[in-house]
């Protein structure tokens, strides 16, 4: 919902409106780049890009890497997974019983995944989007994924794509 191609390949969705709208108002030209999110310091000190827009959880490390304004949403952490194991994965705990926890490389999620299972990240693998975790989700009930709640509203459920799934939200930080 925040920011994905259509079918001709162009960025749409409520970031893309936002930050084309700011455009206007500071009258600068909005361009879009898709760029490796665990090289975002990278891109931005090396000038591939002016500013990062979408989606970026604010940490302490990135404020002492970056200038970042006031944040314009709230968002958190859930656990998706097959709607009939919505019981078993009902803690930040149960992240433990998965056969295998997935999360976009350098996301929030991932942070999250990090902290519940400590050092023990054999059943943790990365992915490059959120969405990508979806397939492997649906193959197993016992696989699960921490993504933003924001995406999960939309990506899971019964008026979804993906009706088989579900979102748990388990209070992580």
């Amino acid at each position: 919902p925040m920011n994905y191609f259509d079918d001709s390949n162009n960025f749409v969705g409520f970031d893309t409106e936002l930050a084309k709208e700011v455009g206007k108002i500071l009258k600068v030209e909005v361009n879009f780049v898709e760029i490796n999110w665990d090289t975002k310091v990278m891109a931005l000190n090396t000038k591939e890009i002016d500013c990062v827009w979408n989606g970026m959880t604010i940490t302490d490390e990135l404020k002492e890497a970056m200038s970042i304004t006031d944040p314009y949403l709230e968002n958190k952490q859930v656990i998706i997974c097959q709607s009939g194991a919505a019981s078993v994965f009902n803690s930040k705990e149960s992240l433990k019983n998965a056969s295998e926890v997935l999360a976009e490389a350098g996301s929030a999620g991932e942070n999250v995944i990090k902290q519940v299972l400590g050092s023990d990240l054999s059943k943790y693998s990365s992915v490059g989007a959120q969405k990508d975790t979806l397939l492997e989700v649906k193959s197993s009930p016992t696989k699960v994924a921490v993504i933003d709640i924001t995406m999960a509203k939309v990506i899971t459920g019964a008026s979804s794509a993906n009706p088989d799934l579900t979102y748990v939200d388990v209070d992580f930080p």
